[in-house]
C-alpha cells in the first residue's frame, strides 16, 4: 500500500499548520474549499512568518488516498454530507480533531472505509489568513491495520510532517482530552492565559479537579488513565508559553461557539452512562453555555 495524495478538509489552525510544514510538497496535500472560502484561498493564500503560499485545491471528481479532517467538532456533523463527494471505498479518513468522538462519528457515517484514530500536538493559531506556528507539530496514529498505519506514516514523513504509530492510541487520545477538559474550559470561564495556570494556584487546581473527573470516568470505561496522569499534565502546563491562550478562550473572545459539547458535554454524558459523578464539569458546561448565550 502507498499513499500518493491526500486531501485536507478544514484549514484552520491545525490544518493550516500542517500545510505550512509541507509547503514544499503542495501537490501532495490539497485543500477542499468551496465558494467564498475558495475565492479567498486563491486570492490571499496563507501567510506565515512573512511568507505567503497558496495551497492547491482538490477538485471534485477524483478521490484522495487519505482524507484528513481538520474541523472543529461543532462543524463535523454538518460537513459529513459534503465529505461524501470526496470519499470512495478506498479512501482512508483521519480526523485531526480534539476530543474522543470524531473517529466514532466518521465510522458511523462511512462504515465501509478505514477511519483512523489520530492525536495531534500543535502550537498554532490563525487570525484571518495568517498562521502563527510554533515548533510543535506531531501526529500520532493508531486503530487500523499495520500496513495502513505504516503507509500513512511513510507518506507524512516524506512530506515533512512528524508522525508516530502508537499501539496505545486510545490512552493518548483520552489523555489529551483530559488536558483539554481541564485547561481549555477553565481558561474559557476565567479568561486565563497559560501564565495564569502557572502562577495562580487556584486556577491550576480548578483545571486539575476537572481532569480528575476524566480519570474517574476513564477508569469506569476501562481506559488506561490514572491519577498520576493528572499530576503529569499539571507539570506539563508549566512548560507552555506564559502568554499563550487555550483555543476555547480564543473562541470565547471572538464570540464563536466553543467545543464544550465535546469536552464537558461528552464527559457528563459518559459519567451518567457509567454512574460516575462529574459535578465540576457539569458546572463548567453550564458556565460556558451561558457565556455563549451572552454573545448577542
Amino acid at each position: 500500500m502507498k499513499i500518493e495524495q491526500a486531501a485536507l478538509f478544514g484549514a484552520g489552525s491545525v490544518g493550516g499548520s500542517l500545510l505550512c510544514r509541507q509547503r514544499e510538497n503542495l501537490d501532495k496535500i490539497k485543500v477542499i474549499v468551496h465558494d467564498s472560502r475558495r475565492e479567498r484561498m486563491e486570492k490571499e493564500g496563507l501567510l506565515t512568518r512573512g511568507e505567503t503560499f497558496f495551497p492547491k485545491i482538490w477538485e471534485k471528481g477524483s478521490y484522495p488516498d487519505l482524507l484528513m479532517v481538520g474541523l472543529k467538532n461543532t462543524q463535523l456533523k454538518a460537513a459529513i454530507a459534503e465529505l461524501r463527494d470526496y470519499v470512495d471505498p478506498n479512501t482512508i479518513l483521519m480526523p485531526l480533531m480534539n476530543g474522543i468522538s470524531a473517529s466514532e462519528e466518521l465510522r458511523e457515517a462511512f462504515p465501509e472505509n478505514t477511519v483512523l484514530t489520530a492525536v495531534v500536538y500543535v502550537d498554532a493559531r490563525k487570525i484571518g489568513n495568517e498562521l502563527f506556528c510554533g515548533e510543535t507539530f506531531l501526529i500520532q496514529i493508531g486503530d487500523a491495520e499495520e500496513a495502513v498505519l505504516e503507509a500513512i506514516k511513510e507518506a507524512l514523513l516524506s512530506w515533512g510532517i512528524s508522525c508516530q504509530i502508537c499501539a496505545d492510541i486510545t490512552r493518548r487520545q483520552w489523555r489529551k482530552w483530559m488536558i483539554n477538559v481541564g485547561t481549555n474550559q477553565v481558561s474559557a470561564v476565567l479568561g486565563a492565559t497559560y501564565g495564569d495556570f502557572q502562577q495562580k494556584e487556584p486556577v491550576m487546581q480548578m483545571a486539575l479537579s476537572a481532569m480528575s473527573e476524566v480519570v474517574a470516568v476513564a477508569e469506569a470505561a476501562g481506559v488506561d488513565l490514572h491519577p498520576a496522569d493528572v499530576t503529569a499534565a499539571g507539570e506539563s502546563v508549566h512548560k507552555w508559553s506564559p502568554a499563550g491562550k487555550c483555543s476555547m478562550l480564543q473562541d470565547v473572545e471572538a464570540h464563536r461557539l466553543t467545543e464544550v459539547a465535546s469536552f464537558s458535554g461528552k464527559l457528563v454524558e459518559l459519567g451518567k452512562k457509567y454512574g460516575v459523578p462529574t459535578p465540576i464539569n457539569e458546572t463548567l458546561y453550564a458556565l460556558i453555555r451561558a457565556k455563549e448565550a451572552m454573545y448577542s
